[in-house]
């Protein structure tokens, strides 16, 4: 941060407070994010993707400070929060997203179930135009591909993104790219691969810094 002259503001979404993947990989979007339904569809501002607003008016309002955009990066299951609050949250003021070496994806189709997919959810209705314009940069080690690592989620779902972070952060970008292509689609994401690095958040947060 003094190298390169940032604030950072680090919200500790808490297992107390925010328990378990659905409160905070998936956003509290819905009570149970594997099995979304319109009747387990929590009201938006009970979403943890609604805390960054209005934390990023208070930040600038106790330091008096003026900036009118954020950046946002997480790292694995802060990347997996990062890229679906820029699905959930389209009209969030960021400037750039780094989300680094999520465990797996929501990926940009709408035929596959949430929280996989866009189906069976309110990014039914999102604009991917507007999406994809957004200055996004999927970030993963080229040595992060190890299928047996600890929480790495595997089923059927989720392996049909790879069998490791650094397949799956390849499929999320390239059936975004193509998506993009087909609907003739300005796209401004980006995939970078830290070649000999692996999941260390340490060297993630530097390289995206």
């Amino acid at each position: 941060a003094n190298q390169y002259k940032f604030i950072v503001i680090v919200p500790e979404f808490s297992s107390a407070d925010f328990p378990g993947g659905d409160a905070y990989n998936l956003g509290n979007v819905f009570v149970d994010g594997d099995n979304p339904s319109q009747e387990t569809l929590n009201p938006e501002e009970e979403w943890t993707f609604s805390v960054i607003e209005p934390l990023f008016d208070y930040v600038k309002q106790f330091t008096n400070n003026t900036s009118s955009k954020y950046d946002v990066f997480g790292h694995s299951a802060g990347g997996q929060f990062a890229h679906r609050f820029a699905m959930f949250k389209p009209n969030a003021r960021y400037n750039k997203m780094v989300a680094s070496a999520s465990g797996w994806y929501t990926v940009t189709d709408a035929e596959i179930n949430f929280p996989y997919g866009f189906k069976r959810s309110p990014l039914e209705d999102i604009t991917v135009s507007e999406l994809f314009s957004k200055e996004i940069i999927i970030q993963v080690g080229s040595l992060d591909n190890n299928p047996n690592a600890p929480s790495l989620r595997r089923n059927q779902y989720a392996d049909a993104q790879g069998i490791n972070l650094l397949d799956r952060a390849n499929h999320f970008f390239n059936k975004a790219a193509q998506l993009a292509t087909d609907n003739s689609l300005n796209f401004n994401w980006d995939l970078v691969v830290n070649q000999g690095e692996n999941h260390d958040f340490r060297k993630a947060a530097e390289l995206a810094a």
